[in-house]
């Protein structure tokens, strides 16, 4: 790699000014709003790595600070939401388990939960929501195939967890 463009250090010298003001602000927001430091603090990390991967966009941003702060809300609100999504996941992966198999007891669900990474959880989320396989695939940027394979692996890690206890 070879030396860095005047536009990469521009980038780079934007970004770290922004992160140096504002970071500790971004947690102390987030940690007023969950209670919790340890998730506060990932949600503020997420909250800049979306500002890096936009940061063309808020270079030119009248207000790169309520960019952040707008940016860092939608997390918390997403945050929050997956906490109480938990529940519904529960129901959702009812609705994609093989006919038969019926978990009956919290540790069954948990042992399953256990077994989905957190892209497998996301794609039962968006499946229990109503979204069709291109749909998620489309919100994912990934292609069609992705996403019905990764269905298909699902399925099959429910049928065995399921299988297991009967």
């Amino acid at each position: 790699m070879g030396p860095l463009s005047d536009n990469e250090k521009e980038r780079i010298a934007f970004f770290t000014g922004l992160t140096e003001a504002n970071y500790t602000k971004l947690i102390k927001f987030a940690e007023s709003k969950i209670s919790n430091r340890v998730d506060a603090e990932d949600i503020a990390q997420e909250t800049l790595y979306i500002a890096w991967r936009k940061i063309d966009v808020l270079m030119k941003s009248p207000n790169p600070e309520g960019w952040l702060v707008n940016t860092l809300k939608y997390r918390i609100l997403k945050y929050i939401e997956g906490e109480g999504e938990r529940a519904k996941l529960i129901g959702a992966l009812m609705a994609v388990q093989s006919e038969g198999y019926e978990p009956t007891l919290i540790s069954d669900v948990q042992s399953l939960l256990s077994r989905l990474s957190d892209d497998e959880i996301h794609i039962v989320r968006l499946k229990e929501q109503g979204y069709t396989h291109h749909e998620i695939a489309d919100m994912l940027g990934v292609p069609y195939g992705t996403i019905a394979s990764k269905a298909f692996r699902i399925k099959g890690k429910i049928e065995k967890q399921l299988g297991e206890e009967n």
